[in-house]
């Protein structure tokens, strides 16, 4: 891709960003049949060892490829909406790359105006919301649900079936949504939403480390529905949902997610009608559909700081941005809502403006999402 301002790796390229990485050689797709090999003979085990939690409607949202594809922007979506139909939804993820994961204890977040109930079982953690340094606790996109959805209940652990029991324990939920669960196939959930980029839904159609799928997409037969991550006109579904069917041998319901950037100042949460000439500043998975994203909004960028994915600031990172902020002459970075959580307490030393995703279903009602089938269909294993 062929851009107009200069790109900058300041922790090297090969880390920055999963889909500039070398096409797949020799050595790697021995591999990747390997890898196919394990993971098919682990679902397998897992599958049937599945245990679930009785009650409320889990609700899984997760893909098929490596690296982001707005799984945790999607579940945000869903748990407004449901907020919004008077439901009480809880979020469960794993926290990567956070003390959580690393626990053995399931870490709770729990809303910053409510009591905590009285009666907590032994091997949970409570954070209030407003923790500082939440990132470091429950990762990233954990701290960046807890700052979109202050009154949300958050749990987190490795062992997400525990997390799930916690939550219904401690919460009674009428609805929790797993984040990035499709490969956790130990998790009985009643409803798999399966996340496709529009312009890549396979990927490159290689498995890791070949390639960029985490399963080949005949995996789709699991899905209840599947998402196609960049569509906003409904006429487009048919040959996605044609390509999906096709892929997993049975019809799967195909919707569209339409996205959307809202530029705001964060210091007061209003709207930025032209930030004109900035930087992008991220380290996510996918920099290049941000900067995308940004140019396709009318923002004119001078640069752009690629960070490797979940990259935790440090203070010579954000030194090393404003020196070279200085030789382009700008003095504003516009950086993501999963980027400024971790940005925020870090005394910055320029300005800093969020760029909000903002996300729709297309091609259908959203409430159907959520809803517990009467039976699930037959998944190919």
């Amino acid at each position: 891709m062929t851009t107009s301002y200069r790109i900058h790796y300041p922790r090297g390229k090969a880390l920055a960003n999963f889909r500039e990485r070398p096409a797949a050689s020799l050595l790697t797709v021995p591999g990747a049949a390997l890898y196919g090999a394990v993971s098919g003979a682990v679902r397998r085990y897992r599958l049937s060892g599945r245990r679930r939690v009785e009650g409320p409607t889990i609700v899984s949202v997760g893909n098929i490829e490596v690296g982001g594809n707005g799984k945790t922007p999607f579940a945000l979506r869903l748990i407004a909406d449901l907020r919004e139909r008077g439901q009480r939804p809880v979020y469960v993820s794993r926290g990567f790359m956070s003390a959580a994961e690393k626990m053995s204890v399931v870490t709770v977040v729990w809303p910053s105006d409510r009591t905590p109930v009285a009666h907590m079982p032994v091997s949970v953690r409570f954070i209030r919301a407003d923790e500082p340094d939440l990132y470091y606790e429950v990762g990233d996109e954990g701290a960046m649900v807890a700052a979109a959805s202050p009154s949300t209940p958050l749990f987190f652990s490795s062992d997400r079936e525990r997390a799930m029991e916690v939550a219904h324990e401690v919460y009674r939920p009428t609805h929790i949504i797993l984040d990035d669960a499709f490969q956790r196939w130990s998790a009985g959930r009643d409803v798999d939403i399966v996340l496709l980029d529009s312009e890549h839904p396979f990927g490159n159609g290689r498995l890791i480390p070949a390639g960029t799928l985490r399963e080949r997409p005949a995996a789709l037969s699991r899905a209840t529905f599947v998402g196609i991550n960049g569509v906003s006109e409904s006429t487009d579904l048919p040959d996605y949902e044609k390509r999906v069917s096709e892929a997993c041998e049975r019809r799967v319901p195909v919707f569209g997610v339409s996205r959307t950037l809202a530029v705001i100042n964060p210091s007061d949460g209003r709207g930025i009608e032209s930030a004109g000439h900035a930087a992008a500043l991220s380290a996510i998975a996918r920099p290049v559909s941000f900067e995308a994203a940004l140019q396709r909004s009318g923002m004119t960028l001078a640069a752009s700081f690629r960070f490797p994915d979940h990259h935790r600031y440090t203070a010579r990172d954000l030194d090393y941005v404003a020196r070279e902020l200085s030789t382009v002459g700008v003095d504003s970075v516009v950086t993501t809502d999963k980027d400024w959580v971790k940005l925020r307490g870090a005394g910055v030393p320029f300005n800093v403006l969020v760029a909000r995703l903002a996300m729709n279903v297309v091609g259908c009602d959203i409430g159907e999402l959520t809803k517990k089938p009467q039976a699930m269909p037959a998944a190919r294993s």
